[in-house]
């Protein structure tokens, strides 16, 4: 690792968090000099360089602070701070040698990530993946992913970005030139859930009955929505040969007195007050 010159150290800019009144005088809780978030040299620092402030829901202020090394990568840390811009927590911190997308929400939400388009290098500042996209909210564990190429010959990635959902997530958007080609996507933070109530599956009234010789008549009756449902059964005459409640709908039951049934044909009924099924029986002698 190398050490900034003389010159370089004469170029260093710190970068520093002031506070003003809507008349556009500074604050009387502020220091006077406020507060320093960092520094970047003159010769590295640029737009997308410069620190990010989000003011959240609650009054705190969420900081996206750069550093420059020598080396010539970057690095954003994050920081928690109140509304008088008294410290409260740090956040994780992010190398990059690269295009790097940063979004922060007013709930606190930190999604950031880049891709570098020849993979993996500049062992001197870390952790640096080819790909990688990190998401962090309030209450819950961060959720990465991150990808490899060793390869600094071949352009594996094109461009890379990450979007907040709005339901406590991240959408990683990545273009791979390679091993994947085209564009690909992935959701960072806790799954998709859907709640809604399980649709009932209603199906058609219906009566199945047959003979089971040496049992009797079995019948099945489905009425959807009946507390119970009366089954009889008739020979050809119109006479009644045996009846049944069914007190559960759907269930199986067994007429009585049907186990020495005479051949013929014989006809079953269900009910349930307001409606009425039929279903012919045979019976071999």
């Amino acid at each position: 690792m190398s050490f900034p010159s003389r010159a370089a150290l004469q170029g260093l800019a710190a970068a520093r968090l002031d506070r003003f009144t809507s008349a556009g005088g500074r604050s009387s809780d502020w220091p006077a000099d406020g507060f320093s978030i960092g520094a970047s040299y003159y010769g590295g620092a640029a737009v997308e360089s410069s620190p990010r402030i989000q003011r959240l829901a609650d009054g705190s202020l969420q900081l996206a602070e750069p550093g420059f090394g020598t080396e010539g990568f970057e690095a954003f840390s994050f920081e928690r701070r109140t509304a008088n811009g008294a410290p409260l927590s740090r956040g994780s911190t992010v190398n990059r040698s690269s295009d790097l997308r940063l979004h922060i929400s007013s709930q606190g939400e930190v999604a950031w990530a880049y891709a570098q388009p020849f993979g993996w290098h500049n062992v001197m500042v870390g952790d640096v993946a080819a790909l990688k996209g990190h998401f962090e909210s309030a209450g819950q564990p961060p959720a990465e992913f991150r990808e490899y190429q060793y390869d600094l010959w071949t352009v594996h990635y094109g461009a890379a970005d990450i979007v907040l959902t709005g339901d406590g997530a991240a959408i990683l958007v990545w273009s791979q030139d390679t091993d994947r080609h085209g564009l690909q996507a992935k959701r960072l933070g806790p799954p998709i859930v859907l709640d809604a109530p399980p649709t009932p599956v209603i199906s058609a009234p219906s009566l199945r009955a047959r003979f089971v010789r040496g049992e009797g008549v079995h019948a099945v009756a489905s009425l959807p929505g009946a507390s119970h449902v009366d089954l009889v059964l008739h020979d050809l005459a119109g006479r009644r040969i045996a009846g049944v409640t069914s007190g559960a709908p759907g269930a199986e039951v067994v007429f009585p007195g049907t186990r020495e049934l005479p051949g013929g044909v014989y006809f079953a009924r269900a009910s349930d007050g307001t409606r009425e099924l039929r279903s012919k029986v045979v019976v071999l002698p």
